[in-house]
């Protein structure tokens, strides 16, 4: 069986669903009064998307240090 066909989803679902809880809780705890609207929620999926999508095809983090 091929596991890629089950990882690439997998990962790419877990980044755009920690993304956006992640992002849900800071605009709310930074903006209380703000509403986390359908648009919030879209763009910052698209990005959990993309980035989850980039590690989980290519293996290789966006966001690392550059001294290791």
């Amino acid at each position: 069986m091929d596991y890629k066909l089950i990882k690439i989803p997998v990962i790419t679902g877990l980044a755009t669903t920690s993304t956006i809880f992640l992002s849900g809780i800071i605009c709310g705890l930074t903006r209380p009064n703000h509403g986390f609207d359908w648009r919030d929620v879209a763009c910052i999926g698209s990005i959990g998307t993309i980035l989850g999508a980039h590690y989980s095809i290519t293996g290789n983090y966006w966001f690392r240090s550059l001294y290791y």
